[in-house]
């Protein structure tokens, strides 16, 4: 009887236990571009923005309206390999109870992970331009991207697919917000963008017009100075020799790297420089802390079999990844302004030639080159950031 009794009640202890591991649910992803939290970094009046453009020298075309709320977001999106991870932004939104449109303005190279709007605020070019684009009237939100910001991954420089993932996430993560804040947005979208952020912005552009039309109906684009030819910018730059900015070659192949294994550090760059390669775009340096461990003369960065066997060798690896991650050979639908100095010394204006002449054979009519003269790649930025807010404005509803 004790024998009996006890295999009743093992029995309903294990159907139990069985039942409740059915009855379990199954765990889901996080949806992307779903708002985690929003935390004010701070709020500037129309008073104290126009110091800020005086103090760079900065005359606009039309007067500032609002004064402006700037927020650090943290939103839900997804890395490399498609799983779900956590990045960050800044949202900034004009004092209004106006319907804005809504602008996503992508930020340049940064190697160093804490040099961003999320964390900065107006004390970034990008941060203090999208306060002024939000004191013109537009909701504007900046990526910091993967690996910058709250992020700890290594940041997938110039790779299409997660640079649009986290463009696209916080520009959802903003519509978000708004809703929940009865802040009212227009129909409108703009994306821009300037150096590493034309790239983020042109890649984003052709992912919203391929599978995110349901969500977004984009107004107009303005990717500024970005290497849109991946395949020419690589070649041109490794068949020069030199580069005046070997940080970015660096940080171009650690990515790439990390992402695609294509060889050993130790394959890739002199013994001089390999070890200490991750230690340099760990997130805690800058560009101008990166340049003087590195050497602008490319024969003494790479080793010469990287050379032979990657750069030469047009089926490796290496160019089975920069020709997947270069922007070229699709047809953009919307209004698009590539805006570039011909006298740029880092991204080549060859980059917004092939661009226009590429997207022209595919049969796009409404992509436009806007040619800065002479200007540096540094000194350009704020006259190209300029020219895209005057742009963006004669397509605005008012």
């Amino acid at each position: 009887m004790k024998n009996t009794k006890l295999s009743i009640i093992l029995f309903f202890v294990i159907t139990g236990i069985f039942s409740c591991q059915k009855d379990t649910p199954e765990v889901q992803p996080p949806v992307r571009g779903t708002l985690i939290s929003a935390s004010l970094l701070g709020e500037f009046s129309t008073t104290e923005l126009n110091v800020g453009l005086l103090s760079y020298q900065i005359a606009l075309t039309q007067p500032l309206k609002y004064s402006v709320k700037i927020y650090k977001i943290r939103y839900h999106t997804i890395d490399f390999s498609g799983q779900p991870t956590i990045a960050t932004g800044a949202l900034v939104v004009p004092q209004t109870s106006e319907s804005a449109p809504l602008l996503s303005f992508q930020h340049g190279t940064q190697t160093k992970r804490t040099e961003v709007a999320s964390l900065k605020g107006i004390f970034t070019l990008e941060g203090f331009g999208a306060c002024i684009a939000a004191s013109l009237g537009y909701v504007s939100c900046v990526p910091d991207y993967l690996g910058m910001g709250e992020s700890t991954l290594v940041h997938p420089y110039l790779i299409a697919d997660a640079s649009a993932s986290a463009v696209i996430d916080l520009m959802i993560a903003t519509k978000h917000y708004c809703t929940e804040n009865s802040i009212s947005l227009n129909e409108q979208v703009f994306i821009a963008g300037y150096s590493e952020g034309g790239y983020a912005t042109l890649a984003a552009q052709n992912e919203l017009e391929t599978n995110y039309t349901d969500l977004f109906t984009l107004t107009a684009s303005a990717p500024m100075a970005g290497p849109y030819d991946m395949e020419y910018t690589v070649n041109s730059t490794f068949a020069a020799k030199s580069y005046s900015v070997p940080g970015y070659v660096g940080f171009l192949l650690y990515a790439y790297n990390t992402y695609y294994q294509i060889a050993d550090l130790n394959e890739i760059f002199m013994p001089t420089y390999a070890a200490k390669i991750p230690t340099l775009f760990d997130g805690s340096k800058t560009i101008d802390q990166i340049n003087p461990e590195l050497t602008t003369n490319l024969t003494e960065l790479l080793t010469p079999g990287f050379s032979e066997n990657y750069i030469a060798n047009t089926n490796s690896t290496f160019w089975a990844a920069v020709t997947e991650n270069s922007l070229l050979a699709w047809k953009p639908k919307t209004k698009t302004y590539l805006i570039h100095s011909n006298g740029d010394d880092v991204v080549s204006y060859q980059n917004s030639v092939n661009a226009l002449a590429d997207f022209q054979n595919q049969g796009a009519t409404n992509v436009e080159l806007i040619t800065i003269e002479g200007l540096s790649h540094t000194e350009a930025a704020i006259p190209a950031i300029l020219l895209m807010i005057d742009k963006f404005e004669t397509l605005r509803t008012k």
